[in-house]
């Protein structure tokens, strides 16, 4: 159970689907080594996941057992490999983001280098990827 949110926007309804959803997939591109502002202030939002109870020192989740599944998909112009251990920041905030909203990450994905050109697409290698990951939160 999560509480309400305070603002008066599209944000209920957001999380009245991700309470709703079996899965959960989270996607960023990387910039300046961590998710997009955007997507920082979806995270941020999370709050109403959590709370921070009357005489506790901690903020708790709401959510004391993950039940959903969940895949990380982050972009960036710097190789994959490299990318994880420069930039550990996106997938932090993800893991961080998908325990409040009560899933476990299975499987993330970083591809890297990406948008090296207008009409850039994503190698055979990495759509096997995303496609295995899709088949893992399917089943």
């Amino acid at each position: 159970m999560r509480g309400k949110c305070a603002h008066n926007d599209d944000m209920e309804a957001i999380l009245e689907e991700v309470d709703g959803a079996d899965a959960l997939v989270l996607a960023s591109p990387v910039n300046f080594g961590n998710v997009t502002a955007v997507t920082k202030r979806f995270i941020e939002r999370l709050i109403v996941y959590g709370c921070w109870p009357w005489g506790r020192k901690m903020p708790k989740l709401r959510i004391e057992n993950p039940d959903k599944k969940a895949v990380t998909v982050t972009a960036s112009a710097c190789p994959g490999f490299i990318a994880r251990i420069l930039m550990p920041g996106p997938l932090k905030a993800f893991k961080a983001a998908a325990r409040c909203m009560g899933a476990t990450v299975l499987t993330s994905l970083y591809f890297g280098p990406v948008a090296q050109t207008e009409n850039a697409t994503l190698d055979r290698k990495s759509l096997l990827k995303a496609y295995r990951a899709g088949e893992k939160l399917a089943s």
